[in-house]
């Protein structure tokens, strides 16, 4: 039989799944915009063939180059704490699967929740 701590599992998810629409579509947007901002405005933070073209064409005042060369060890620390992010996420939606996937069998095994 199903208890009451997995019917609301369930129920949690399925609210996740459909806000997860609105809200994911969103983000992508959101970064995609952000993006394409970027690239108009300040294309030497994106683009690394403007960056290049600069460089060759001696535009880049020294101190932007110190600058840029002093936040590259920031800007790596922050990408790889990202990932180790995105990681522990994978590792909590896969946790969350197992045990929905558990729930499933035990309604298979039983014979659905109403009996």
């Amino acid at each position: 039989m199903i208890s009451e701590a997995e019917i609301g599992l369930l129920e949690r998810r399925g609210r996740l799944i459909r806000m997860w629409r609105y809200a994911g579509a969103a983000a992508l947007a959101a970064l995609v915009g952000f993006s394409c901002y970027l690239f108009v405005t300040n294309p030497l933070l994106i683009n690394p063939f403007h960056v290049m073209k600069q460089i060759e064409a001696d535009a880049i005042p020294d101190s932007t180059m110190v600058l840029m060369a002093a936040m590259m060890p920031i800007v790596f620390l922050v990408l790889m704490s990202v990932m180790v992010v995105l990681v522990l996420f994978a590792f909590a939606a896969f946790s969350n699967e197992r045990r929905l996937l558990e729930i499933i069998s035990k309604l298979r095994n039983d014979g659905g929740p109403d009996q």
